[in-house]
């Protein structure tokens, strides 16, 4: 094993490095503002409503379980939730799940969403500080 000056072993040092990237890798969806994602929430939502309804027989459309959930989530603020409950129907769906920028219906129900710049994330940070 080999260890450096403080006796922690690589292996440790390379799980605390991971732990770290993972960890900024974050921070750009939580610097969202609240009204940006209330914004988003309600998108994915009338975008399901939108695409997720058909007179199939197998199409629940707005009275599937998890997209009622996920609207009350965002009705009482818990933006997150509903956002996460609403990407994982549209992927259990077979869904795409668009992009804010670019999430749109044609009757102009769902708009694309102009999102705050965010920073750069931490993978290219550091490809920038490798290429220098």
């Amino acid at each position: 094993m080999k260890f450096n000056s403080t006796g922690e072993t690589m292996n440790t040092i390379s799980i605390r490095l991971t732990a770290v990237l993972i960890a900024l890798q974050a921070v750009p969806a939580a610097a969202q503002t609240q009204s940006e994602l209330k914004e988003r929430c309600t998108q994915l939502t009338t975008y399901f409503d939108y695409y997720g309804v058909s007179r199939g027989e197998n199409s629940d459309g707005g009275r599937n379980w998890t997209r009622i959930g996920a609207s009350i989530d965002c009705d009482h603020g818990r933006y997150e939730q509903g956002i996460s409950a609403m990407e994982a129907l549209m992927r259990r769906k077979a869904f795409d799940v668009p992009p804010p920028d670019v999430a749109a219906t044609p009757d102009g129900r769902v708009e694309p969403i102009a999102m705050a710049p965010q920073a750069p994330k931490a993978e290219e940070q550091l490809g920038e500080a490798s290429t220098r």
